[in-house]
């Protein structure tokens, strides 16, 4: 699902790692993150719907980890990215973090308004693709797995056709219209009020019409890695 969603295209760094953690770990995260998104669904529930939360909440805490330059690895990011003294179970929504960060800068953050950072960069992200035509038909499984079944979170079967309902159900979270963009209201409560302006005086923008989004094997490199 993170790489349906990632701003950058398919990579493992946008989010989806909290994949790796645990069951009971995955619950008492589901505990605390359920307080804030009522209608986010246990990790153990079948499904796509009510999950897409799980995404919104990755992608913004990665967000902040690539804007003070930690690698995700030691910082704690690797296992569903928030903080980065202690426990992501523990701490999901980055109280540590935010004291850390507050002693750092000289400035008080709390963890509500660090997570909202990251919320803002992503949707700014988002309306850059956008602007640049990479449209809702862009949020796909990458072609390689279009013929396979993933069952990480108990999301049951999250294939081509399931991962429509998984779109609506993001998009909700995070906000957006019935095509992936930010709605004015979101871009206003971030303070992107100017690009809610642009987006609505341009579109819709022509489509993508940067390199070719082929599989891998269709590269020149035949997908493999050159030399630098």
């Amino acid at each position: 699902l993170a790489f349906i969603t990632g701003t950058r295209g398919t990579d493992h760094l946008a989010s989806m790692i909290s994949v790796f953690l645990p069951p009971e770990n995955r619950n008492q995260i589901y505990e605390q993150l359920a307080k804030k998104m009522p209608s986010l669904t246990p990790p153990t529930e079948p499904g796509v719907k009510g999950k897409g939360g799980w995404m919104v909440w990755e992608e913004n805490t990665k967000a902040i980890y690539d804007s003070i330059g930690r690698c995700t690895l030691p910082a704690g990011g690797v296992l569903g990215g928030s903080s980065i003294l202690g426990e992501v179970e523990d701490d999901p929504f980055g109280e540590e973090r935010a004291k850390l960060l507050s002693i750092l800068t000289g400035t008080e953050l709390s963890a509500d308004e660090i997570l909202k950072i990251g919320e803002r960069i992503y949707n700014l992200e988002r309306a850059f693709n956008i602007r640049q035509g990479a449209r809702k038909d862009l949020d796909v499984l990458p072609e390689s797995d279009a013929d396979m079944e993933f069952d990480y979170l108990a999301y049951d079967k999250v294939n081509q056709e399931s991962v429509k309902e998984y779109l609506a159900d993001y998009y909700q979270f995070r906000g957006w219209d019935g095509n992936g963009v930010p709605t004015r209201a979101k871009l206003e409560e971030l303070g992107l009020g100017y690009v809610a302006d642009e987006l609505e005086s341009n579109m819709p923008y022509p489509a993508w019409q940067g390199p070719p989004l082929w599989p891998l094997d269709k590269y020149p490199s035949g997908g493999k890695r050159t030399k630098w």
